[in-house]
């Protein structure tokens, strides 16, 4: 088994001739281990059931670098659908939806399949290259755990698998499976938990999250954050809100934001300023920055979330930033919360369009 750690022309190629003979593939989704080939190649998935021990592929999941690839193999989704994959995807999060294009009737399950943009972005990549998507499924025998360490794998297995892409900065030591969810009619159901909790996944469908971003979460995110929510309850819509920024400490909203914010009717004393992690990511559907370098920040901090992140400005179709009025006269405060007022205002009336 030849081990490929960096995506050249060279190692696509290579590997493409070894998937293009039946070959199985050893690759790494960012969370675990995974064995597959091309999803098209009923040859090869029957030698991933030999290995696996398993009496047929049906109900194996398939790798695509990202959702549009959806609409390739005929799946369609409602917005709805479209809105929750997007907050998932890069991401653990397996759903299984209908498809009818008969390419993938060898691993077609009561006519649905389970798809997933794994969060590896050079994962992502190769399958982007190879223009197709992959089977992908846990290195180990049918019934029994899946296997964590590259060691174990070439141990068991080493003989069954023709090639691996698997790069050197591989954490073994974090094994984590994806969240299953059945979609059918709209509806969602869980069929396996795993990294995400599913009543995470179903707040987030019935009522997803908007996350305003700042620099210390104290003026201009917690002004955002309370004025939309607001106006979220006097118009009864199905969203929720945050706020978060890049300073430690849990601290109070500052007294001009809060001054402002009470002249509006809304009761801010309770503010506390959360600092940015991986888990905002995921509990987010839109994640809304004051400047282009807070957007910047947080795709370093997390580059998966590159399809739901947009200024507040960006998202509601201006340009610009919105300048931090902290250490300044209530006037400059003034200034910038009549920004934000009018563009939580656009930013609410385009995200209605989409959930209701």
């Amino acid at each position: 088994m030849k081990r490929y750690k960096r995506l050249t022309e060279k190692s696509v190629n290579e590997l493409n001739s070894v998937l293009e003979q039946h070959g199985l593939l050893l690759h790494h989704t960012g969370a675990m281990y995974g064995v597959g080939c091309n999803a098209f190649d009923s040859v090869a998935i029957g030698k991933i059931n030999v290995m696996k021990q398993r009496s047929d592929g049906k109900g194996y999941i398939l790798l695509i670098p990202d959702a549009s690839w959806l609409k390739d193999y005929s799946v369609q989704t409602s917005k709805d659908i479209k809105r929750l994959l997007n907050q998932y995807w890069p991401g653990e999060l397996t759903a299984i939806l209908e498809v009818k294009d008969p390419r993938l009737d060898a691993v077609v399950l009561d006519g649905r399949v389970g798809f997933r943009v794994p969060s590896s972005p050079v994962l992502r990549e190769l399958i982007t290259k190879l223009g197709y998507p992959l089977v992908s499924t846990s290195v180990n025998i049918a019934s029994t755990p899946p296997l964590e360490r590259l060691s174990d794998i070439k141990k068991q297995f080493g003989s069954a698998l023709h090639c691996a892409f698997v790069p050197a900065d591989i954490d073994e030591d974090v094994t984590i499976p994806s969240t299953i969810i059945s979609i059918k009619e709209d509806e969602i159901q869980c069929l396996r938990e795993g990294a995400i909790s599913f009543d995470e996944i179903e707040r987030s469908y019935s009522k997803p999250l908007i996350q305003f971003i700042c620099t210390g979460n104290t003026c201009r995110s917690p002004m955002a954050e309370y004025y939309a929510r607001k106006c979220i309850e006097e118009k009864g819509l199905p969203l929720r809100v945050a706020s978060a920024g890049f300073v430690s400490g849990e601290r109070m909203i500052s007294e001009h934001s809060f001054t402002l914010l009470y002249k509006d009717g809304i009761d801010a004393r309770r503010h506390r300023s959360r600092v940015v992690d991986k888990n905002i990511s995921n509990e987010s559907a839109y994640i809304l920055t004051m400047t282009q370098e807070h957007k910047r920040k947080y795709l370093e901090l997390d580059p998966n979330v590159a399809g739901k992140i947009f200024t507040l400005l960006e998202f509601t179709g201006e340009m610009g930033d919105i300048d931090d009025p902290f250490g300044l006269d209530i006037s400059f405060y003034r200034e910038t919360y009549s920004i934000i007022k009018e563009r939580v205002d656009a930013a609410l009336a385009k995200i209605r369009e989409e959930v209701e």
